[in-house]
């Protein structure tokens, strides 16, 4: 057989001077039953089948289910992947790999309950563009697969253990409906990893939980109404890094009452969003010295915001190195107006490191600091830092009564160049040293202590 016979005996397009035909392979319809019947091995292998779930199908097995050219389509059933016992958790993963889902039911369409389920190299769309397609109660792994149109991708129950995503695209129509790629509520000892992958007009949404580690690295995250969502933790350890975060309508990272072992929010970038960072009563705490460490902000871009890069509330310690805040309205807004008694804060000052970061071109503040604090002091610290081209580099606003304790701040091995400066504060302790202000319009901080040192 020559080249051209052996081109022709693979080719499927056939192709004329005037239009292009394709041909579609034919499909050998199953309903459910005879899909039941076939599944009585623990490796089921179908090609160019079309599989019509029209009612529950339960399986017990380990069972391994791959599809070559074939279609899975659920019209008001599901497939229903149980152990017999709670034994039944340890055992190797059933799995569902090569498949076209279609889906035609809002009613969840695989359950899972007390078994571990891989779902690889499939494509599933949803054309109700609502329900949810998988409710699992233990072990969850989706790698290299698509899936579109769900109102809620996942539902982890409360003894859930690990949710695994890699190497998939997650879509949905964001301008007519947000929907939730998983909410996790009052899991216990959890493990979610999302890596590399593409999430668009889904949310990631955990809460009142406890023990959860969650590693999202290397994803790109779009036109969500928040990214992620966390609210109510005390966690193991939560690593946000590598991701790109573009066009969230609200936040981009959300975290709400969170106590957490070991935090990293590390290389990401974040753009076009409402708000980029929201920080509100987050403490990093290592339990076997029993102190609170600095949350590290490190290496993070954050630009052209439509409201504000970080949001900071009611953070006791934290450290930002080598961020670059720039093109937003407002560039930090740390306000650590706060109602907690000494007792309930060890920390004493609150502190806030800022180094090796550029803060430039925000149209409002650069850094703008609030507070009523009346227990304790604030210890700001800015170093090897630049600040361009703001509009307020620099604001303290205090509303407490003029005995409240004061701002501490030092700056040093710093620029300020080509801003304007409005405040009026005075109710602080100032230190400058190495530092060079350039061409700003206004003074640099206008200042009635006697303590301010500058060299």
């Amino acid at each position: 057989m020559n080249e051209n016979n052996i081109l022709n005996e693979n080719r499927r397009e056939s192709l004329s001077s005037t239009n292009q035909t394709v041909d579609t392979p034919t499909y050998e319809l199953m309903d459910s039953e005879a899909f039941q019947q076939l599944l009585i091995q623990e490796i089921v292998e179908v090609k160019r089948k079309k599989i019509i779930i029209d009612r529950d199908v339960l399986i017990q097995q380990v069972l391994k289910l791959s599809g070559i050219e074939s279609i899975i389509q659920f019209k008001e059933g599901s497939l229903i992947f149980e152990g017999i016992t709670i034994d039944s958790i340890f055992d190797e993963e059933c799995s569902i790999q090569g498949f076209q889902i279609e889906v035609f039911q809002i009613s969840p369409c695989i359950r899972v309950h007390c078994r571990n389920l891989m779902i690889m190299a499939c494509s599933v769309d949803n054309f109700q563009n609502r329900g949810m397609f998988i409710k699992f109660d233990n072990s969850l792994i989706i790698n290299d697969t698509t899936m579109n149109g769900f109102q809620v991708l996942l539902g982890c129950e409360g003894n859930g253990t690990k949710l695994s995503i890699n190497h998939s695209i997650i879509q949905s129509d964001w301008q007519q409906q947000q929907s939730v790629l998983i909410h996790g509520d009052n899991l216990v000892e959890f493990v979610m990893e999302i890596t590399n992958s593409i999430i668009e007009g889904s949310s990631v949404i955990i809460t009142n939980s406890k023990n959860v580690e969650v590693r999202i690295q290397d994803n790109e995250f779009k036109n969500q109404q928040i990214s992620i969502s966390f609210e109510n933790l005390q966690n193991k350890s939560i690593v946000i890094e590598k991701n790109v975060f573009f066009r969230s309508i609200d936040y981009a990272i959300k975290m709400n009452n969170i106590v957490v072992d070991k935090l990293q929010l590390i290389k990401n970038t974040i753009s076009k969003c409402r708000i980029g960072l929201f920080l509100q009563n987050v403490i990093e705490f290592c339990p076997l010295v029993k102190q609170i460490k600095p949350i590290c902000l490190k290496q993070n871009v954050i630009t052209n915001m439509e409201q504000t890069a970080i949001i900071i509330r009611e953070v006791v310690c934290m450290e930002i190195d080598e961020i670059n805040i720039q093109d937003n309205t407002i560039g930090m807004d740390i306000d650590i107006s706060t109602n907690k008694m000494p007792e309930q804060n060890t920390i004493n000052p609150f502190i806030i490191s800022i180094k090796n970061s550029t803060i430039s071109s925000n149209r409002i503040h650069g850094i703008f600091i609030n507070s009523n604090l009346s227990y304790n002091p604030i210890n700001l610290q800015i170093s090897k830092s630049a600040f361009y081209s703001n509009c307020n580099a620099l604001n303290l606003s205090h509303q407490g009564v003029s005995h409240d304790k004061i701002f501490k701040i030092n700056i040093y091995s710093s620029q300020f160049q080509d801003n304007n400066f409005s405040n009026q504060n005075s109710n602080y302790e100032l230190n400058i040293n190495n530092t060079n202000i350039i061409h700003n319009k206004q003074l640099f901080i206008n200042s009635r202590s006697k303590t301010c040192l500058i060299m």
